[in-house]
């Protein structure tokens, strides 16, 4: 039997620092303190969110909407195959999430402190769009923050299925001040990604290697999807009744950048319009009618968060695919002339995503 290992007080400026921030974030208010973070390259899984928006145009921006374009396509091709398709066809590297990243449970070994939270940032923002479509107001708001000094184990599967595992080989981590915020509305299959700061960007935040073990738990779709597990669970609701993801009040600006340039590309094509209303005046993509736009927002830092969510999680959650989503605004309206973003623009936007069975 595993006994866990005392660990040892480090009085180093940095923990005593993340400690007392988290003691501030674990209260979650309804107005978290801002992390400030320079923007910076997207990790490769798509979901690592940075806190402020880019402003400008360059040709990064241009070229990154290509990549964007191309990897949004990428994931919509392979969320309506099989788990064994999508292996094969990623040159047969599997592209399930490990299996203690797959039900919750690693959270708490690995430093994280899981609560149920009160209140949400968005607050009444998604009301209208939720009544429109006849889905309760009734949140379940979720908060893991990374706050623990704690053992992490290079595979900690036996930590969750019980198997004989080598309880030898771990390191000792420092938490890194990382959260995830979610809300969900389990009986409708809404989940709503609130306020997250992953772990890289905290890392890097903290002058910490962004290749430090620090936890498993480093993607927001595999916290959400935890978070998920863990709510359907204890509601008695069915993991694989997901059919809206909602990126709400983004400050990402590689993925405002992308949004404007998708509505720009089809006002272009179609005419028909480019401003940014309320739900009943929201911008509508599809992939009947604009797939070259849905693959541009799908391929951006937050929609392949929501795609990876549904493309690590097929053993449990089956075949789920986006091929619509939904661009508004809480009050007033925004138009796009242009894909730079100021400071009255960041937070404002909303991205839902329509989620089916293949």
């Amino acid at each position: 039997m595993y006994t866990k290992h005392q660990v040892p007080w480090r009085t180093t400026f940095t923990t005593i620092a993340l400690l007392l921030i988290s003691f501030f974030l674990l209260s979650y208010t309804s107005s978290p303190p801002r992390l400030s973070l320079s923007p910076r390259t997207v990790a490769a899984d798509g979901d690592q969110l940075q806190q402020h928006a880019a402003g400008g145009l360059t040709k990064r921006v241009t070229d990154t909407y290509s990549k964007a374009h191309d990897k949004g396509h990428w994931l919509h091709c392979r969320m309506s195959m099989t788990k064994e398709e999508a292996k094969e066809s990623n040159r047969g590297k599997s592209l399930e999430s490990p299996s203690y990243l797959q039900v919750n449970g690693l959270e708490e070994p690995e430093g994280w402190n899981p609560h149920d939270a009160s209140v949400s940032q968005f607050g009444d923002n998604l009301n209208e769009a939720l009544r429109s479509l006849s889905i309760p107001i009734d949140f379940h708001h979720e908060s893991w923050v990374h706050v623990h000094e704690a053992d992490i184990f290079n595979d900690p599967s036996w930590l969750i299925d019980g198997s004989d595992g080598n309880i030898d080989d771990f390191e000792n981590c420092i938490p890194t001040g990382a959260f995830f915020h979610n809300s969900f509305i389990a009986e409708a299959g809404v989940i709503i990604a609130d306020n997250n700061y992953a772990v890289d960007p905290a890392l890097l935040a903290n002058a910490m290697n962004p290749n430090d073990l620090a936890t498993h738990i480093r993607k927001w779709s595999d916290a959400v999807w935890m978070q998920w597990w863990k709510v359907c669970h204890e509601k008695g609701e069915d993991v694989k009744n997901v059919k809206y993801i909602i990126r709400s009040k983004i400050n990402n600006g590689e993925t405002l950048n992308f949004i404007f340039q998708a509505i720009l590309n089809k006002h272009a094509r179609d005419a028909k319009g480019k401003t940014i209303g309320t739900w009943d005046n929201r911008i509508t993509m599809t992939i009947k009618e604009d797939p070259d736009e849905l693959y541009g927002i799908l391929g951006s830092p937050n929609g392949a968060g929501a795609a990876y969510l549904l493309l690590n999680h097929k053993e449990r959650l089956g075949l789920k695919i986006i091929n619509k989503v939904d661009i508004f605004v809480a009050e007033g309206s925004h138009e796009v002339k242009g894909i730079a973003v100021d400071k009255d623009t960041s937070e404002t936007i909303t991205l839902l995503f329509h989620v089916t069975d293949v």
